[in-house]
């Protein structure tokens, strides 16, 4: 299983990620930290199709991949234009601003000054968001997308993404970063065989 963390610009802790779902028999690979892929979205998605193919071969088996946020509109760009959907089984988003983020668009001039493009992708109407949005999603991966009843940051239903289950959760923006029961009901409700 791969795990794509989404836009902070410093490393979270990662081992209470690994560690509730190693409780449910799954290896973890938590991508790490590296200012570069939180500077831009399709830089991410690069990183995080290597890590899938890399999952993949050490597996032999196709690879799960949780990404909040940032990560799950990288993740979603890895899938759909890095070649990785005949690598990925499940593909579970939480907190995603798929229909863009008012936090976001608040940063976007910030980030622009300081040479980060991520903010201004993660905007509602943003070029990507809008390839995105109008590109078909591939076959191959089962698609979950998980909205908090009480996320500011990417209130519902901007989480919501055509062709996967939708599904709305009471969990806060902060709960997807922080909270390893999170990581936990994902894996045992939707990724056990």
């Amino acid at each position: 299983m791969v795990v794509a963390n989404g836009f902070f610009p410093f490393p979270l802790p990662r081992r209470h990620i690994i560690k509730a779902i190693e409780k449910y028999g799954f290896e973890a690979r938590v991508i790490r930290f590296d200012l570069k892929n939180k500077r831009n979205v399709v830089t991410y998605s690069a990183t995080i199709a290597c890590e899938v193919r890399m999952a993949r071969r050490r597996s032999g088996r196709r690879v799960d991949l949780i990404s909040t946020s940032m990560g799950a509109v990288a993740g979603l760009h890895a899938i759909m234009f890095n070649g990785i959907a005949d690598h990925v089984r499940r593909f579970v988003a939480a907190g995603a601003p798929y229909d863009g983020s008012p936090v976001a668009a608040f940063f976007k001039h910030i980030g622009m000054l300081v040479g980060c493009e991520a903010p201004g992708q993660m905007t509602r109407g943003s070029p990507l968001l809008k390839r995105l949005k109008a590109t078909p999603l591939p076959q191959g991966p089962e698609y979950f997308s998980f909205g908090g009843l009480y996320d500011g940051t990417c209130p519902i239903p901007t989480h919501e993404l055509e062709g996967a289950k939708n599904i709305r959760h009471p969990f806060s923006h902060k709960d997807i970063m922080f909270r390893s029961w999170f990581h936990g009901i994902i894996t045992e409700l939707y990724l056990r065989e």
